[in-house]
């Protein structure tokens, strides 16, 4: 039976929760038009911060949706489900936040950033594939039965992943997610934008992607990224209301230049 059992997050359930070896996480953008996103996760990097926060290291993959809808509204969705031993799901719902590895060594992450000791960068066990630590303040904690589940028996953690970045490299696997991890597959600002800390000055739709291009920083390129990117999800008018707001304040600035500048002109002649 279904009951709701925190926060706080109590020791007999973090202690669950650390013997599981998978979890998903469920997001969703703002849009109705938009997708839903369930994603499975490796409970290896799952900690629990206290009685009503949680955190994972979250590595690059090909897509990015997880982190486009946290940047967009906040709003996540965890699941644990035993698939070994007496049946259980714990479900946690909340608002989700990321810190980008850079910020992950400022003293307020502190609290977070230990609980990840070795594992960032510089470390010793350090793998250039962590491109985020997603944060989770939770507001509900709830547990139900799990008796559908089917019983499966763990084996091994998968390498692959670790191994594919590694052989790219720093630089390579950077390139990796400015390309692939800059947008959702709805076109929604993600976390390869938040590591390059620019818009892409291109943008192109291949198989249900979006791919984005960081060339020489361009001001109309990006620009029209930001107003495709807006039209595509609804938002032009928000943009194209930025745009003008900008325009005014620079209109204003050149103004008031020519304002301050004109009567030690006058005084000249």
């Amino acid at each position: 039976m279904g009951r709701v059992i925190g926060p706080p997050i109590h020791e007999r359930e973090k202690a669950w929760l650390l013997k599981q070896h998978v979890f998903f996480t469920g997001s969703a953008p703002l849009s109705a038009k938009n997708r839903v996103n369930v994603s499975p996760k490796s409970a290896k990097e799952f900690r629990v911060v206290d009685e009503k926060t949680v955190c994972w290291l979250d590595y690059t993959g090909s897509g990015s949706e997880t982190a486009a809808h946290i940047m967009e509204n906040g709003r996540l969705t965890i699941m644990f489900v035993s698939f070994e031993g007496p049946p259980k799901i714990i479900r946690f719902h909340g608002m989700g936040r990321l810190i980008t590895p850079s910020d992950a060594m400022l003293i307020e992450n502190k609290p977070i950033s230990d609980l990840f000791e070795g594992e960032l960068i510089g470390q010793r066990n350090y793998s250039c594939g962590f491109r985020c630590i997603i944060v989770m303040d939770v507001n509900r904690v709830s547990q139900s039965c799990g008796f559908s589940i089917p019983e499966f028996t763990y084996t091994r953690d998968r390498k692959t992943l670790r191994e594919f970045t590694e052989e790219k490299g720093t630089e390579k696997i950077k390139e990796y997610r400015g390309l692939k991890n800059s947008f959702s597959i709805d076109g929604l600002k993600s976390v390869g934008q938040l590591e390059t800390g620019r818009i892409p000055t291109s943008v192109n739709l291949e198989g249900g992607y979006y791919f984005a291009q960081y060339g020489e920083r361009n001001f109309m390129g990006e620009m029209m990224v930001c107003a495709m990117m807006s039209w595509r999800n609804g938002k032009l008018h928000a943009f194209l209301y930025t745009v003008a707001v900008f325009l005014s304040g620079v209109i204003a600035g050149i103004f008031s230049v020519a304002a301050v500048s004109r009567p030690s002109s006058m005084q000249e002649l």
